[in-house]
């Protein structure tokens, strides 16, 4: 660049813009910023020739002569010196190294308040959408963050039902061990009582034979004249021979047919028959002799039903 001190005079101005200078070559930027300034003071000078105008660098009004003088004379003519700090510049002074001097300081000014311009409104655009892109990325962090409320709220439901339902299934599962447990009990205590009572018919049954039996007359012998012999048949074909005295009881001959007859009366209720003539015979004190049973007779054991009420 062919004056630093307008450079500096540049790099200023950017630095109190707040915006960092680009990477780009200092002449293109010096350049660029003598165009703009220009442009605006055709822009200016497009204007009323004798309308008041506020100077960029000291904000002092000045009158813009009418004549043949182009806009951009009258500005160098009436243009505060930056450089200086004098009031206005004389016609005579033009074409001196002061004049130039100042002239440069004029263009420097309009630059860097063009640059300023330039790189306030861009870092304004800048900053808008510096805004826009922040509020785009914070929409999304809470919209995941929502989401992943969501997801954790919905984790936590179905963890809670899955414990329920393990709660339920536990529960479940007690009880109906439990109600296995009863029911072992149950059958236990019921083959306990089964077997109980078992045991005790068989001693009342043993009871009961054992009196039975004590109760069986011995046989007469041969030629005892009161003997009286029996043929008793069974429902199952069997067939037995015993003899008693005419005067034993009915009752004991029932008692011998229920100690030494046919298993298959057990707990059955049967009566003897006398087929020819029938006569029936139930179990009671009669003796032979007046039950008409003397001699040698034929019996037959006929089951009967056990009654059931209508």
């Amino acid at each position: 660049m062919d004056d630093p001190e307008l450079a500096a005079a540049i790099e200023a101005s950017y630095n109190m813009s707040g915006v960092q200078l680009p990477g780009a070559d200092e002449d293109e930027l010096l350049a660029q910023a003598i165009a703009m300034s220009r442009l605006d003071e055709a822009r200016r000078g497009a204007s009323s020739s004798c309308a008041p105008e506020v100077s960029e660098v000291t904000g002092r009004s000045r009158v813009l002569p009418s004549g043949g003088q182009s806009a951009m004379d009258h500005d160098r003519m009436s243009d505060i010196a930056v450089a200086g700090g004098s009031e206005v510049a004389s016609s005579r002074d033009l074409g001196s190294p002061r004049h130039d001097e100042e002239m440069q300081d004029r263009d420097l000014a309009r630059a860097i308040e063009a640059s300023y311009a330039s790189q306030t409104d861009s870092g304004q655009l800048a900053d808008e959408a510096d805004l826009v892109a922040q509020a785009l990325r914070i929409s999304k962090m809470e919209d995941e963050s929502r989401a992943r409320v969501s997801l954790r709220e919905q984790q936590e439901q179905e963890l809670e039902e899955s414990l329920l339902m393990d709660q339920m299934r536990a529960q479940e599962e007690k009880r109906r061990r439990l109600e296995e447990q009863e029911e072992h009990v149950l059958q236990a205590s019921s083959q306990e009582e089964a077997a109980r009572k078992l045991m005790e018919e068989e001693r009342r049954k043993a009871q009961e034979q054992a009196v039975k039996r004590a109760r069986v007359p011995p046989e007469p012998p041969a030629d005892d004249s009161s003997r009286v012999d029996l043929m008793i048949r069974f429902p199952s074909g069997s067939r037995m021979r015993r003899a008693f005295r005419a005067t034993n009881s009915l009752s004991q001959v029932f008692d011998y047919i229920d100690v030494d007859g046919d298993e298959s009366l057990a707990s059955q209720s049967y009566r003897l028959v006398c087929t020819m003539p029938r006569c029936v015979f139930e179990r009671d004190e009669k003796t032979l002799s007046e039950a008409g049973l003397k001699g040698q007779c034929a019996l037959l054991v006929e089951l009967v039903e056990p009654f059931s009420p209508p």
